[in-house]
Parts: C-alpha cells; sequence; structure tokens
C-alpha cells in the first residue's frame, strides 16, 4: 500500500471487514491507531515547547511591549506617568494584563455643584429631612388617636365619689358618684375603649370611693345617734316609742336602780360562757339600750377578757349570756359595768317585761334538762327572736346551771313556742327551781 492511500477506504484491500462475513464482525481485533508521541522537552534557548502555557500576565511571543523609554527627546505630558510608572504596579512574581497604551485622554471637568463656589449637595434622605412626593399629591393623613371619652368619665365621677366620700355627713352623696364611676369603667373595659389605664385607676379609686362610703355613713349615723338624734337600730327595730336618747340626769337615774344580780361560768374549759342576772330596782321604769361591759377578772384583780351586751332593763331580772375565749380556771371573779353611752329616753312599764314565759314544763334525764314553754308578747310591736334564758337554782337559790335558745319572732299581742336542752345538776335531794326570762333582741 503507498502512502498516500487511506488505509480506511471501503475500496482499499486492507479494509478492516472486507471480505468478512457479517457475523464474526464483532469478533476481529479493534483496529491498530498509531499513538502520537509526547512532545519533546524544550531545549535550551530554543523557546517554549509546543503546548506550552506560560504563566497569566507573561506577553506572547510578537505581542508588542512599551519601549524602554520614549525617543530621544520625549517627555510625557504633565500630569500622566511614564511608561516605565505604568505598568510598574504588578505584584512580584506576577505578570499583570497587558495594557496598551494609547493616546492621553483628556481630564474631564468635575460635576457641577461640586466644585469651588457651589453650595455643598442636600443631605440624603432620612437625614432629618421630609422625603418629596414624587406624585404631587398631599401624603395620607394619619390615624386619628381614638377618644378617652368613656374613661375620662369614669376617672372624673371616680375622684368625685372619693372626695364626698370622706366628707363626714356627705358619705351618700359620693355613693352614686362611685357607683356611676364602677359602671363606666367597667364599659370602657369591655368594650376594648381607648384609655384603659385610667378606666382600671377609676375602677378602682370608685371601688375604695364606695366602701369608705358606707363605711363613714355608718360612723355619721352613729356618732349622729350619741349626740342625740334618732337611732338607725330603733328605725330598724320598730321600737316606736323611742325618739330621743336618755340625758344625764336620765342615765344616772338609771345607773342607780339597775345593777349586777348574779352570775355563773359555765360551759367548756377553753371557751366559757357566761350568764349575768341584771336587776332593775325601779317601780315601773323601763331603761332601753343599756350598754353591759362584762369583764372576766382574774386573781390579780387584772381584767384579762371583755364582752359587750346591749339591751332594754325592764323592772325585775333581765338576762345576758355569752362566752369569754380565756380559760375558765383563769377567771377568779366577773364584773359588769353599766352605762347610757347611748341609753334612749327611759319608758314607763307598769306592767314590766312584755314577753312572758307560760306553761312552763322541765324533765330531767341522763343529766340532761329539757324545758318547753311558750311566750306570750303582751305589747303591740312585732319582737324579732326574742332569746329565752332558763335558769336552774338550787336548794339555797344558787345557779346550778341554765340553757339558752331563740323563739320565732311574736307579732303583737300572739304567742310563740320554745324548747331548749341543757346541762342539769340533778343530784340534790331538794326539787330544783327554774326561772324563763325572754329579751327583746335589736
Amino acid at each position: 500500500m503507498s502512502d498516500t492511500q487511506n488505509p480506511y477506504d471501503p475500496q482499499s484491500p486492507t479494509f478492516p471487514w472486507k471480505d468478512r462475513r457479517s457475523d464474526d464482525v464483532w469478533d476481529d481485533p479493534e483496529p491498530e491507531v498509531p499513538l502520537t508521541p509526547p512532545p519533546a522537552a524544550p531545549q535550551p534557548g530554543s523557546g517554549p515547547a509546543p503546548g506550552y502555557q506560560a504563566p497569566y500576565g507573561t506577553p506572547a511571543a510578537g505581542a508588542w511591549a512599551p519601549p524602554a523609554q520614549g525617543p530621544a527627546g520625549y517627555a510625557p505630558p504633565h500630569g500622566y506617568p511614564s511608561p516605565q510608572q505604568q505598568y510598574s504596579g504588578a505584584p512580584s512574581g506576577y505578570g499583570g494584563p497587558a495594557h496598551h497604551a494609547g493616546p492621553p485622554q483628556p481630564a474631564y471637568p468635575a460635576a457641577p455643584g461640586s466644585g469651588p463656589g457651589y453650595p455643598a449637595s442636600p443631605a440624603p434622605y432620612g437625614s432629618g429631612y421630609a422625603r418629596p412626593n414624587p406624585y404631587g399629591y398631599p401624603p395620607a393623613p394619619m390615624d386619628a388617636p381614638r377618644p378617652k371619652g368613656m374613661a375620662v368619665t369614669a376617672l372624673v365621677f371616680a375622684i368625685l365619689g372619693a372626695v364626698f366620700g370622706i366628707v363626714p355627713f356627705f358619705a351618700l352623696i359620693g355613693v352614686p358618684f362611685a357607683l356611676v364611676a364602677i359602671t363606666v369603667a367597667t364599659v370602657a373595659l369591655a368594650k376594648r375603649r381607648a384609655g384603659r389605664g385610667m378606666s382600671v385607676a377609676a375602677l378602682i379609686v370608685a371601688s375604695l370611693s364606695l366602701i369608705w362610703g358606707v363605711f363613714m355613713f355608718i360612723v355619721t349615723v352613729l356618732l349622729g345617734s350619741m349626740a342625740g338624734g334618732v337611732s338607725l337600730v330603733d328605725s330598724i327595730s320598730g321600737n316606736s316609742y323611742v325618739e330621743t336618747y336618755a340625758n344625764e340626769d336620765e342615765v344616772a337615774a338609771m345607773l342607780d336602780d339597775v345593777e349586777l344580780e348574779d352570775y355563773v361560768i359555765a360551759g367548756s374549759s377553753s371557751i366559757p360562757q357566761y350568764l349575768v342576772l341584771v336587776d332593775n330596782a325601779s317601780a315601773g321604769t323601763m331603761y332601753p339600750g343599756v350598754t353591759l361591759t362584762v369583764n372576766a377578772v382574774d386573781a390579780n384583780g387584772d381584767i384579762i377578757d371583755t364582752r359587750t351586751e346591749f339591751g332594754d332593763i325592764y323592772p325585775g331580772t333581765s338576762a345576758f349570756a355569752g362566752d369569754f375565749v380565756v380559760d375558765s380556771e383563769l377567771i377568779a371573779d366577773v364584773t359588769v359595768d353599766i352605762d347610757g353611752l347611748v341609753m334612749q329616753k327611759p319608758v314607763e312599764a307598769p306592767e314590766g317585761n312584755p314577753l312572758v314565759a307560760t306553761d312552763v314544763e322541765v324533765g330531767v334525764e341522763n343529766g340532761q334538762a329539757t324545758a318547753t314553754g311558750t311566750i306570750e308578747n303582751g305589747s303591740d310591736e312585732l319582737r324579732n327572736s326574742p332569746d329565752v334564758v332558763v335558769v336552774e337554782r338550787d336548794a339555797d337559790g344558787r345557779i346550778s346551771s341554765y340553757g339558752v335558745t331563740w323563739a320565732p319572732s311574736i307579732s303583737a299581742y300572739s304567742t310563740a313556742p320554745f324548747t331548749v336542752t341543757f346541762p342539769s345538776s340533778d343530784t340534790a335531794p331538794t326539787p330544783l327551781t327554774y326561772d324563763v326570762h325572754a329579751l327583746p333582741v335589736y
């Protein structure tokens, strides 16, 4: 085969698969392809080998390079660097990119407003100046603050309630203001109106004003009663015969007629109970609203506990029962201080106590006494749940035991039953006696 003949020409007698069967093509070995020898190593002084790539920034062979120096007598224009200065900024070991020095470029003038004689440029947006609207329309108005009318109203009414509440004799005037403030503040908070802080403050102030106003009203009434006015207690209880309070002479007469008759301590050791019997020696005078201060006295004569009782002292004996909060073993004596600080004017009561016990029966079994009977109201007034005290006495007339209960309210000239059970000391050889005392309750 000649050197010019292509061995891969299908007409060539050396074609790889000429005169071969179609079923043994894949059994033939692959054609031999001549290998390309590697490039020869460059010889010193002969230039770079074929395929050699120079480092970045190295000028290619035959490329233009700046002259080492300008032509004779050449000098760069003022303000322009020389070629050596222009191409001397590449880092050591790296060839900078090729720069093609061209004709010098003209200097451009400075931007208007930045040179000498021009004012400073305006500050950028956000440095304190309003941002102009590029569309020329006025800016949208901001949301108006929500009104605080309800909160302010509630706070004003609360303050008025507080002012009137602390002034004596004007406490009732402050109560309506406080109620209005509480209502308005509650509505404002429920509807989430503006001024939540003021609404909460109004609610607190109004609540305190309401409590304080009621308290001052009660104190005012009590002070007025002590000064000689009509008693609030009497107006509620319906004691129509009470109009004014006793003067000094009437109180002195009461102190001469009323005195402690007897007392007894009973009950448990930790909570001892006392019964005090007071005698009114007048012929037919009732002293309404007498104050009794019952004192528990120890062996040294010191008062270790005090209780206060109020009641109407009718001619004869009146009974008052209560309890102390000191151990009974510490009590050596009981004293009663009687005063007429809030006593009303004395009332003529020739018939004595209008509440009378009738049909009294007492039975004793297993150390327990049970007394039953009826309380009759001989007056024309309602008696609300009177106290009923049954006193047991021994053969010498000393108090051996007692029991206390409350009868139902008794209308005018009506009756009500009662039953009371208490410990009995039925060990004496002689029969015991029982006294029943009914006391109107305020």
